[in-house]
């Protein structure tokens, strides 16, 4: 559920700033006030869409708090995407393959402590956490 959301919450723009910048050079830039704007309205329409659903839906109350939770993966999936984008469009690949490979990073950091250390029970819960 949270997957599709951040779709919908990022709506494409990291990827139209690539094409327009592709396509139209450094007039592209026109685009990039409107972006933000755009990209901070479509995030609130999904997750209240998310959080409705996470309330008003047929779940228990460990599924309520996972979907709750899973909003700020949401919201970390559009932060993602557009600096990603924004990387590209700089041409600084070092710091583009840094970011893309932070969360992935830690998220097997903080799963192989909690596996490999003293943490023997693990909960629904805990792997919601480590997909943020």
């Amino acid at each position: 559920m949270a997957t599709l959301v951040s779709i919908a919450a990022s709506f494409g723009i990291a990827q139209f700033s690539l094409k327009t910048f592709g396509r139209e050079g450094w007039d592209g830039r026109r685009w990039l006030i409107p972006s933000p704007k755009w990209l901070f309205f479509t995030p609130i329409l999904a997750l209240s869409v998310m959080y409705i659903w996470a309330f008003w839906g047929p779940h228990d109350a460990t599924n309520r708090t996972m979907l709750f939770i899973m909003g700020l993966f949401v919201v970390g999936q559009v932060i993602i995407k557009f600096v990603s984008a924004k990387f590209q469009l700089e041409e600084r690949y070092v710091a583009l393959s840094w970011w893309q490979l932070l969360p992935n990073l830690s998220r097997l950091l903080i799963f192989g402590n909690n596996f490999f250390g003293l943490y023997t029970q693990i909960h629904v819960l805990d792997v919601t956490l480590f997909m943020l």
